[in-house]
C-alpha cells in the first residue's frame, strides 16, 4: 500500500524537481560522517546505538508522577505532552550532584541549545515537528493495513504520537510497530515514553469504566488529580495488555545514526510497510549525510515511505535543505525521486522520499 496526501493548494506549495535527471556536484565536508566512513571517523564522545525494551524502559519509571496539559496543533486538534515543569521535577528529584549527564538535563531543559555529541535537543518540541503532525493528519488514505512506523531524532515524539493515537482509536486487527529512536536515552525516558503512556492514559479515560479501571491503579487514591497519573505497577501492566490487545508494539533505540541502528530496526521489523519520519535533524552539517544514509537504507522499496520535516536553513549551525537534496541526488542519484512540500509563508518545509 502507498499514502495519497490530499493538500489544499492555496496554502502549499509542491515542487517537483525538474532536474532530477541531472548530475549535481556535492563536497563532502572533510570531517562530515557517512555510514560508510562512520567506523574510521567516529568521535570519541559519540553515543554509541543500542535498543532498549519498552518494559525494560517502564521499569525506571515506576512511581513517577506525570503532569501533561493539551498542546494545540491546528484550531481543532491538540495532542497530550508532558508539562515542562514535571520533567524538571523528576530530574531533580532522581538528581546526582555528581552526575554530569544529570547536569546537562537541567542546563538545557529551558533552551533550545544544543551540545554537540552530548544532548541534541530532544527535550524541546521544535515547528517542523508540528508541521509534520499536520502533514500526516492530512493524510486522504488512511493507515488501513499493518504498517512500521520509525521516528528518527523523536524527542517528543508529536509525530508517532498522533499515529499512536490514530491507530489506538481506530481498533484494527492490523498489526502496528513504532520504533522510537532518540540520541539520548533519557530524552526516551523523559519525555518519549512518558508522552506515549500520557496519550494512551487520556484516551483510556474517555470510558467511564476503563476510567474506574485507571483509577484502581493509583495507590494513593486520594490524591488523584485531574492531567496526572501515578506510573505503578498495575498502571504498567493494564497499559502493556491494553496495546497488545490494539496489535500495537513499541520499541525504542539510543545513541547516533548508525548501520547498527539499522540492523536492530530490520531484525525487528522486516514484514510491513514502512513509514519513516523525522524532524529538525538535518541542523548539522557534519551529521547530516549520516542521516541521509541511514534515512535511505531504512527505505527498503517503492511502498516504504520518508518524510522529512525541516527548516531550509538553520542559522548559526549551517544545515540546509539544498546541501541536503545535493547529498541526496549526489549519493543516490538512482534511486531517489522527492517532492519537497513548502509553507508559502515561512522557511520550513516537508520533504517526500
Amino acid at each position: 500500500m502507498s499514502f495519497q496526501f490530499n493538500f489544499d493548494d492555496s496554502d502549499l506549495e509542491i515542487e517537483t524537481d525538474s532536474n532530477q535527471s541531472k548530475n549535481v556536484s556535492y563536497t563532502l565536508p572533510s570531517s562530515a560522517l557517512t555510514l560508510s566512513n562512520l567506523s574510521n571517523n567516529k568521535p570519541k564522545d559519540l553515543i554509541p546505538t543500542g535498543e532498549i525494551s519498552l518494559e525494560s524502559l517502564l521499569q525506571t519509571l515506576l512511581n513517577v508522577r506525570l503532569t501533561y496539559s493539551k498542546f494545540p496543533i491546528s484550531s481543532t486538534s491538540s495532542i497530550v505532552r508532558r508539562e515542562l515543569y514535571d520533567i524538571r521535577h523528576q530530574i531533580m528529584s532522581e538528581s546526582d550532584p555528581t552526575s554530569s549527564e544529570e547536569i546537562v538535563n537541567l542546563d538545557f531543559l529551558d533552551k533550545d541549545d544544543l551540545l554537540r555529541n552530548v544532548y541534541e535537543g530532544g527535550l524541546t518540541t521544535w515547528e517542523c515537528s508540528i508541521d509534520l503532525v499536520k502533514y500526516l493528519s492530512s493524510l486522504n488514505e488512511q493507515m488501513n493495513t499493518s504498517k512500521d512506523i520509525i521516528e528518527l531524532g523523536c524527542g517528543t515524539s508529536l509525530p508517532s504520537l498522533y499515529l499512536f493515537n490514530h491507530v489506538y482509536l481506530n481498533n484494527s486487527s492490523n498489526t502496528y510497530n513504532f520504533a522510537l529512536s532518540d540520541y539520548n536515552e533519557y530524552v526516551l525516558r523523559l519525555v518519549t515514553l512518558p508522552n506515549i503512556l500520557i496519550n494512551w492514559y487520556d484516551l483510556v479515560s474517555a470510558n467511564h469504566k476503563t476510567k474506574q479501571q485507571l483509577d484502581s491503579t493509583q495507590e494513593n487514591k486520594d490524591t488523584i488529580a485531574e492531567n496526572e497519573f501515578t506510573i505503578t505497577h498495575s498502571l504498567i501492566e493494564m497499559f502493556l495488555n491494553d496495546i497488545k490487545s490494539k496489535h500495537i508494539n513499541i520499541g525504542f533505540i539510543k545513541g547516533t545514526w548508525s548501520s547498527e541502528l539499522i540492523n536492530i530496526v530490520n531484525n525487528n521489523l522486516n514484514t510491513n510497510d514502512r513509514l519513516v519520519l523525522t524532524s529538525e535533524t538535518i541542523y548539522q552539517p557534519d551529521t547530516m549525510p549520516l542521516l541521509t544514509d541511514t534515512l535511505m537504507q531504512l527505505k527498503r522499496n517503492n511502498y516504504d515511505r520518508i518524510i522529512l520535516a525541516t527548516k531550509d536553513i538553520y542559522f548559526g549551525v549551517g544545515g540546509n535543505l539544498i546541501d541536503f537534496l545535493n547529498y541526496l541526488k549526489n549519493a543516490y542519484s538512482n534511486d531517489y525521486k522527492y517532492e519537497v512540500i513548502k509553507s508559502g509563508t515561512s522557511n520550513r518545509s516537508l520533504v517526500i522520499l
